[in-house]
């Protein structure tokens, strides 16, 4: 049986409003992601001390893995009100942590040649690594934090 998802456009705006001084310095910018046929939305909770995987990235799928050629969008939205969450893009020999505020999202365009990190010094020419593992943890040893995961594939 053939199947019967056809793929779709996935719409993205991210909008700004900002009102200085009488003036607008607002902006919109939108992107239209075709070719989509997946869709995964899920609420986890992180922990302090602990690293949870939140996606990981292969040339196969399983639960709550990804093949990284089909990957089109990931986002990761911090849902608390207050606290703020570290968010870790880590591959095969590098990583490369993110603070999140609260209320806060990041997104990742394609996990495949996506990061690239050094100890110290400056980059100078990228040479990108795919993102295999994304992994989150709070920043408040106290506190449990809930961020929303959304990735779209084809």
């Amino acid at each position: 049986m053939a199947s019967t998802v056809a793929n779709v456009t996935l719409n993205v705006d991210v909008t700004e409003s900002v009102m200085l001084n009488g003036m607008d310095h607002g902006s919109t910018n939108s992107v239209a992601i075709t070719g989509v046929n997946e869709v995964s939305k899920r609420i986890m909770s992180l922990t302090a001390n602990t690293d949870i995987t939140l996606a990981t990235f292969s040339t196969v799928p399983a639960a709550g893995q990804f093949v990284s050629a089909n990957v089109k969008y990931v986002r990761i939205t911090n849902l608390d009100d207050a606290n703020s969450c570290n968010i870790n893009l880590g591959g095969a020999a590098e990583n490369v942590w993110i603070y999140l505020d609260w209320g806060r999202s990041f997104i990742l365009s394609q996990p495949g040649s996506a990061i690239d990190a050094v100890a110290s010094g400056t980059v100078a020419v990228a040479s990108l690594a795919d993102v295999t593992t994304i992994t989150g943890n709070t920043a408040n040893a106290s506190n449990t934090i809930d961020v929303e995961v959304f990735v779209a594939s084809s």
